[in-house]
């Protein structure tokens, strides 16, 4: 007699090889269902199998057969909460990172003054133009046939309005009007003016860099700006005498007065214009910069201009995010519709401010003051369009950010343009600290101006710019995100994508060219049902037993 272990195996097997062909002979004596059913039912199947090896947390008992029903709806209800509160998650981050927000933060409140380059130092007599060589000049442009006449008078006007001449001051040529210019129009005045200006041998004197004596006129160039020509140390557009110098513009490692720039101005009263003002005009820009706002400093007087520097960067990661939003430009951005500068130079916000004054000045008169501006392709304003600049000063005065008109009424529309920072700015800070000459320290019949400037510490303060949430950032949040909520990982999304869109797909296709009267091997999920039907028939019979 077999024993009841023994027997109840065999009658597992039998009862598992009837299942199987009962199951395999419905399939052939009957008629198959159509092809939606079918596919309906290989896809049941599947989601089924795949529940069953799936590492998403829940859903092998959402999915497993033989579950029951309460089980299934409990998990079922925790699955559908956990991921609405995924997908809301998911779309809070998206819409983070889509704003592109910026933090700056200090990087450094030590960095060393070697690595940024000094300042270039401009300085610009008060009176621009030397008087004493007006003869000169009447001689050198004026025509035989205009000399010693209204021609001459009217020539000798015009140069005095060029000699106090800033950007923005066009109303004074207002009363030029009255005058027959079109005869003196082949007078370029620019040339004159830039013939009259002040030699750096003339009002420098006394020149010390870094403690070390040089001759004023091998470190200070001419140089034009917004306050016309002047003399610029440390400039970009370099001295003859520093082409081959690879380290130019200079720099310095410390801060301290002797670390720094001392020069002595002369100021030649007598040599002004009638009525002139006393002093200079000090610009302290970085090198590229064209121009910024400058500095009065009165004459006899000992001024010290002391200087602290910060430097801004935004980082590289920070161009997915348009300039416009961003707030600054690259200067390799020459692709961006806010990239503007001007002609032959590199992109900062004030080459942008001139390049846009340009602009205007083209736009209201056709022609474009190379006195202010660098030599570039634009049209000239000769002589006959002065009046015009008058004309229109009001619209060429002031400066305004676009949307500013919301806040700020004005009679007059000024210069609108869009220009951002440098995305690598570099601005110093100026502190002015000015006393008057003792009677030791003047000069008869002279008046002087003694000019330090320095950095006051040996070390500026490095800023930069990053974005709050940048792709690394939403990439960790995602991954935490779903392993919070579902359990799940890279690979579970694999999963999910290997079987829904390769065994699928495969799985349908050869249910689909397998002929309908062959016998086909029941799924993994079929089999297990039919052993579980099995394993139930075999335990009821032992309990008959």
């Amino acid at each position: 007699m077999l024993s009841p272990i023994v027997f109840n195996t065999r009658r597992v097997r039998r009862t598992l090889s009837n299942s199987k062909s009962l199951s395999d002979g419905k399939r052939v004596s009957v008629e198959g269902p159509n092809l939606g059913e079918k596919d309906c039912k290989v896809l049941v199947n599947l989601v089924q199998e795949f529940g069953q090896e799936t590492t998403f947390h829940g859903m092998n008992v959402m999915l497993a057969p033989g579950v029951g029903k309460f089980e299934r709806a409990l998990s079922t209800i925790a699955f559908v909460v956990a991921f609405i509160l995924l997908v809301c998650v998911c779309l809070f981050l998206a819409s983070r990172f889509s704003k592109g927000q910026f933090k700056t933060v200090v990087e450094n409140t030590h960095f060393p003054l070697y690595k940024v380059k000094y300042p270039e130092v401009t300085i610009c007599n008060k009176n621009r133009l030397n008087w004493s060589r007006l003869l000169e000049a009447k001689n050198k442009f004026l025509l035989p046939a205009h000399r010693n006449n209204s021609k001459e008078e009217l020539f000798t006007e015009i140069i005095g309005l060029y000699d106090t001449f800033i950007f923005g001051k066009f109303d004074r040529f207002a009363q030029l009007e009255q005058y027959p210019l079109h005869e003196l129009n082949y007078i370029n005045f620019t040339a004159v003016a830039r013939f009259m200006a002040w030699r750096c041998w003339e009002i420098l004197s006394h020149c010390k860099w870094r403690s070390h004596v040089y001759r004023c006129c091998d470190i200070f160039m001419e140089r034009r700006s917004q306050l016309g020509f002047c003399l610029a140390f440390n400039s970009v557009e370099r001295p003859k005498t520093h082409n081959n110098n690879t380290t130019w513009p200079w720099r310095t490692d410390r801060g301290g007065t002797y670390a720094g720039l001392t020069v002595k101005v002369v100021l030649n009263k007598q040599q002004h214009f009638t009525g002139g003002m006393e002093g200079i005009t000090v610009m302290i820009v970085e090198p590229n910069v064209w121009y910024y706002i400058p500095m009065d400093i009165p004459g006899q007087t000992r001024t010290r201009l002391t200087m602290d520097g910060f430097l801004n960067k935004y980082e590289d990661e920070t161009r997915r995010v348009p300039s416009s939003e961003r707030g600054c430009v690259f200067k390799d951005e020459q692709n961006s519709d806010d990239f503007k500068t001007l002609y032959g130079h590199r992109y900062r916000f004030e080459n942008c401010h001139a390049q846009c004054q340009q602009e205007y000045l083209i736009k209201y008169c056709n022609c474009t003051l190379d006195i202010f501006f660098p030599p570039s392709p634009d049209p000239h304003c000769r002589l006959v369009d002065l009046p015009c600049l008058a004309k229109y000063n009001n619209y060429l005065v002031n400066f305004e950010i676009p949307g500013q008109e919301k806040y700020m009424s004005s009679k007059y529309p000024g210069i609108v343009c869009s220009c951002y920072v440098s995305c690598d700015s570099l601005r110093y800070y100026v502190a002015i600290k000015s006393r008057d000459l003792t009677e030791a320290e003047t000069v008869e019949n002279r008046s002087i101006v003694d000019l330090d400037v320095y950095f006051e510490r040996d070390f500026i303060t490095k800023y930069k710019t990053i974005l709050v949430f940048t792709w690394i950032d939403l990439i960790v949040s995602f991954g935490g995100t779903t392993g919070l909520f579902l359990g799940c990982s890279l690979i579970s999304i694999v999963e999910l994508v290997y079987f829904f869109f390769i065994v699928a797909p495969r799985r349908i296709r050869e249910e689909h060219e397998r002929p309908q009267q062959l016998k086909r091997r029941p799924s993994r999920v079929e089999q297990s049902k039919i052993k579980l039907r099995a394993y139930r028939g075999v335990y009821r019979a032992q309990g008959q037993f």
